[in-house]
């Protein structure tokens, strides 16, 4: 099994980023917290899905990859087992 880190990619996941967009390939991609993500991942993500957070990183990262100040506060107040879809750019 490959995995990855916020800083590192197994050599099989590089493999499949950059063969993806040409062979039309899909990816989903889970992790409890949005700073688990590998840059890459979300850099090219072309939808996030959000639950509630709490942790300040977390929400720092969002920003970074153009969450607005106003899809921040409402992942903040999300009941339980209520989400967000973010478009990305």
């Amino acid at each position: 099994m490959s995995g990855a880190t916020p800083n590192r990619f197994e050599q099989l996941i590089k493999e499949m980023l950059v063969l993806r967009r040409h062979k039309n390939i899909g990816i989903l991609w889970t992790a409890q917290s949005p700073r688990l993500c590998h840059n890459q991942l979300l850099g090219q993500a072309t939808e996030i899905i959000v639950f509630r957070l709490n942790h300040k990183k977390d929400f720092d990262t969002l920003a970074d990859v153009g969450f607005s100040d106003k899809e921040l506060d409402v992942i903040r107040s999300l009941p339980d087992f209520h989400y967000i879809i973010h478009e990305c750019k």
